[in-house]
């Protein structure tokens, strides 16, 4: 059996994925910097909402790491906010690390988010509950009379 993915977003809603190999070059972050910025997500811009998923391979258990600092500012000039805390991955030796996060940004209502105890690979995937509220178009009716129809002798 396959994991099914339903993804119901807003128009106005973004969603990114992202990859971060465990070898990557510093310049990476810059790379995730000037794609959120070139797709309008600049600070200022953050009324829309926003979620980025992915393996980001930074530990975010081990506060004293530099991949660390560099996510956490790039959370900060975009206002994201981290959802994942719960370890997402597990070494040989049982030793907890969370290396997939959920961002999200500050126009998304986020009710849970969990590492869903599933055996679908070696690192946990991540359930992501929000309440977006979308408007709902209902139907207009009119009622009204048919002009053929009337009796105009009954009105006179």
């Amino acid at each position: 059996m396959h994991p099914h993915v339903h993804i119901f977003l807003h128009a106005d809603s973004k969603l990114k994925t992202f990859y971060r190999p465990p070898s990557a070059h510093v310049d990476l972050w810059l790379n995730m910097t000037e794609n959120l910025d070139s797709v309008g997500m600049q600070q200022a811009d953050c009324q829309k909402p926003l979620i980025i998923l992915g393996d980001f391979n930074v530990n975010t258990l081990q506060l004293n790491n530099a991949n660390l600092r560099h996510l956490n500012g790039i959370c900060s000039d975009h206002n994201l906010a981290m959802q994942q805390t719960a370890p997402t991955h597990y070494s040989p030796t049982g030793v907890p690390s969370t290396l997939d996060l959920a961002l999200v940004s500050p126009a998304l209502p986020v009710k849970d988010c969990i590492a869903h105890n599933a055996c679908i690979s070696d690192h946990l995937p991540i359930v992501l509950s929000t309440s977006i509220v979308v408007p709902s178009k209902h139907p207009h009716t009119r009622e009204g009379r048919n002009l053929r129809r009337i009796d105009m002798a009954t009105f006179q």
